[in-house]
């Protein structure tokens, strides 16, 4: 008790002495007049903040920080609005956004329109009248749930050929691991009934036959996806500014592509070189162009190059729960993708290839970032960090991202090897009921199991994976406290924690995943000037409230990158 209450005082001391050290300058800007949330344990709220130079000068009371202030000071009264740090996005795909986002929106309600295989026809079909798409033109939609569907069934190549007769189409699906396809899009593929299934992937079969069905999913689909026509890297470049401000009116300060190509890289550390990033963007290279990165001389892991930093190396393990391909110790409940029986999921990466590739990546010092829906998959990164020497005392932070469906024992072996997981709640939302369908309650319930990790000393993050789920951090602020399905049912009501560590695992255990503590994630004297500013504060909403809080302004090293008109 002595030794806690002795750090406790040395913290104060700490606040108290950079606060003072901040009294012999002056403010640039001096924040006032609402909610300061900082999540700062030893000072969670304070009356003002004083910033100069694009950092933090002192976090305090009102008459303190006003003491600051000179001529050229300016006063922003914050009207009764909340501020707190930026948001930082744990796992989303920027990148992924230059393509899709000019693509035809096929997603289910509530986050786009189509409740049947009608109404998504009907979206595809006013998107070509719409945008004039001539023949021989690819068509993209994306956000395509089969779970939503009336028909409760995937649709195939014979749902889309008449709506798309003269277009190659590919509608890909919500959990971004596959797609479907229509027939012309199959032939200048050359998918056919001669194409044998790849490990690790699924090609859908009309029942009875070898003919495909238009179903890709993961090994299947991740090689075409490579093949989807791109804009020219002069048109990425020019798309750049547009995508980053996707991010910022929703509050993000940081922000993450998680899954980098080497041809995204370079097209991100151009716009490095050209001054075209004005949030952090955190890159993680994927391992199956490691060569490439490596005989790469521009290629740094861990420092920031003009708002880019290389934050590790990411490992796809398994599919999605959604998509029936998580990797799975024991049997899903359901007939996989291709009707198939006794089904466990798929495994995305050879488990000695994976030992191989991780052991390199260990001894290199990078951190190792690996996709993780199903307990099986989350078995072979365990022995695979241990295999390579990773333990808890070398603070490597190692991130298994998503972490789903976990076992509970698994969260212990998180502890030996410092493994960092960034979760997933909204999956209990806009899946919940199909994830019980899918695998039980037992299974389901325990879901990006929050509290059971809080409750053994483990930092989290949370995040929306953008574009599966809308890059709004109001609704991971929600679900991880509310875990509401959208028929209602609580998807484990012992997972649930509250608002201030929702709100931590949007902030500073973003941060410190990034290893990035020290300069961001709160609202402390000497990080940056990193804010995001709420209508209300969330600390003071009913639960039911917290997704409809709205970003009212965003703010980058003190500059304002967005502001609510």
């Amino acid at each position: 008790m002595k030794r806690i209450s002795g750090l406790l005082l040395w913290m104060v001391f700490a606040v108290n002495a950079a606060n003072a050290w901040a009294l012999q300058d002056k403010a640039d800007i001096i924040y006032i007049g609402g909610d300061i949330v900082t999540m700062n344990d030893v000072q969670p709220a304070a009356e003002a903040v004083a910033v100069k130079d694009g950092k933090i000068l002192s976090v305090g009371k009102k008459a303190d920080i006003l003491a600051l202030k000179d001529s050229s000071t300016k006063i922003v009264d914050l009207g009764g609005r909340t501020m707190l740090p930026g948001f930082i996005d744990a796992h989303s795909h920027l990148t992924m956004a230059f393509i899709y986002l000019q693509a035809a929106n096929v997603s289910p309600v509530p986050i786009g329109t189509v409740t049947d295989i009608p109404s998504l026809k009907n979206i595809i079909k006013d998107f070509i009248a719409k945008n004039k798409v001539p023949k021989g033109e690819w068509v993209l939609a994306w956000g395509y749930d089969n779970s939503a569907l009336k028909e409760n069934r995937h649709i195939t190549c014979e749902d889309l050929d008449p709506v798309t007769p003269d277009n190659p189409t590919v509608v890909v699906h919500c959990s971004a691991h596959g797609a479907v396809i229509n027939s012309l899009a199959l032939a200048q593929w050359g998918i056919t009934d001669k194409t044998p299934t790849p490990p690790g992937g699924t090609i859908g079969r009309f029942p009875g036959t070898n003919r495909p069905n238009g179903l890709l999913m993961e090994a299947a689909w991740l090689p075409c996806e490579g093949k989807l026509p791109r804009p020219s890297p002069d048109k990425l470049l020019g798309m750049i500014p547009q995508a980053q401000q996707l991010y910022a009116q929703n509050g993000y300060t940081t922000a993450a592509e998680g899954a980098t190509g080497y041809d995204d890289y370079k097209l991100l550390f151009a716009a490095a070189q050209k001054g075209l990033l004005y949030l952090d963007i955190r890159s993680l290279p994927v391992y199956w162009d490691l060569d490439k990165f490596d005989a790469d001389k521009s290629v740094v892991f861990g420092k920031d190059y003009n708002h880019l930093k290389l934050a590790g190396v990411k490992f796809l393990i398994d599919g999605s729960p959604q998509g029936l391909t998580a990797l799975m110790s024991k049997p899903y409940l359901v007939q996989g993708p291709n009707g198939e029986a006794n089904w466990h999921g798929l495994q995305s990466v050879t488990t000695d290839d994976f030992n191989k590739l991780v052991k390199k990546v260990v001894d290199r010092g990078i951190p190792v970032y690996t996709h993780c829906n199903g307990d099986a998959s989350i078995d072979i990164v365990i022995a695979g960090l241990k295999a390579a020497g990773v333990t808890a005392s070398q603070d490597r932070r190692d991130v298994v991202v998503h972490s789903q469906f976990m076992r509970p024992e698994q969260l212990d072996e998180y502890v030996k090897l410092g493994v960092f997981p960034s979760f997933f709640t909204n999956h209990a939302f806009y899946w919940g009921d199909t994830h019980i369908r899918n695998f039980g309650k037992d299974r389901a319930f325990f879901l990006s199991p929050m509290k059971s990790a809080k409750a053994k000393g483990i930092r989290f993050s949370n995040h929306t994976d953008f574009l599966v789920t809308p890059l709004n951090p109001m609704m991971p602020l929600w679900t991880a406290v509310a875990r509401r399905s959208k028929s209602g049912v609580i998807v484990g009501p012992n997972e649930r924690i509250g608002v201030m560590d929702s709100l931590k695992a949007l902030t500073i255990n973003g941060a410190y995943q990034y290893h990035e503590e020290n300069i961001k994630g709160s609202i402390e004297p000497g990080k940056l000037a990193d804010f995001v500013i709420l209508d209300r504060n969330p600390l003071k909403v009913k639960t039911g409230d917290l997704k409809g809080l709205k970003v009212t302004e965003t703010i980058k090293e003190s500059r304002m990158v967005y502001k609510l008109n």
